[in-house]
């Protein structure tokens, strides 16, 4: 994911005529992946809310709960990314989906012994 278009997925609407113009700078100064950056960015706040609003308020509760979570978890592997780089998030990613995995195998082994214990407790 892109540094900028993440950190200016925080702006609020009244700067994207600051966004407009830091592209327009940044074409002027020969920047032209940037200037592209800054003005998808902008076309993206503008015409994204209108059509993402109305599925999101049309979305049962649980759905949005399940939505929220995996855009929480998108935010902090990004913030990750920014901080530590990409190769170790990608590193740290796999070793917690190995470490949830190797849960979820265990789970119901766990839960047996849960069960067993309370029919058969420790002397």
């Amino acid at each position: 994911m892109n540094r900028i278009a993440t950190v200016s997925g925080f702006l609020p609407p009244e700067a994207f005529l600051l966004l407009l113009v830091a592209a327009g700078i940044a074409l002027v100064l020969g920047a032209r992946r940037l200037a592209a950056v800054l003005v998808a960015t902008i076309a993206a706040g503008i015409f994204l809310p209108p059509i993402v609003d109305p599925i999101l308020d049309s979305l049962p509760l649980w759905l949005l709960v399940v939505v929220g979570l995996v855009g929480g978890l998108l935010m902090l592997r990004a913030i990750s990314e920014f901080v530590i780089g990409k190769e170790s998030t990608d590193n740290a990613v796999g070793t917690l989906a190995a470490d949830a995995f190797k849960g979820l195998i265990a789970l119901p082994f766990r839960l047996l012994r849960w069960i067993v214990g309370l029919f058969l407790p420790r002397r």
